[in-house]
């Protein structure tokens, strides 16, 4: 199953997301932690489904963009399952600069 966290056209991801992979044989469905400074309590927790976390990346997204705000602070996630390597990324914001115009600048 692949999820895609951009819930909005443009900048819909508006914090980065720090994720660790960690393979685990005895697990027959994935687990996750979900953590961040700004993320609500209800929203984080240390075995979550991918579904619910999903929902909460999503909802945090979302908050983030009706107050017009973009942070610096990632929401950290670990992912359990017996299907990955070991792995270690930081997702950072995907900005649509495409409308920006630079002073001088000449487009295609």
């Amino acid at each position: 199953m692949i999820y895609n966290f951009y819930v909005l056209t443009g900048t819909g991801t508006r914090c980065p997301l720090d994720t660790t992979c960690v393979h685990e044989n005895d697990l027959t469905e994935p687990r996750c932690e979900l953590s961040g400074e700004e993320l609500d309590d209800q929203m984080s927790g240390d075995d979550m489904s991918m579904d619910a976390v999903f929902k909460a990346i999503t909802e945090h997204n979302k908050r983030l963009a009706e107050e017009g705000r973009f942070i610096t602070m990632p929401l950290n996630l670990v992912y359990r399952a017996n299907n990955v390597q070991k792995r270690y990324a930081i997702f950072v914001l995907k900005i649509d600069c495409s409308n920006f115009r630079t002073p001088g600048m000449k487009r295609d």
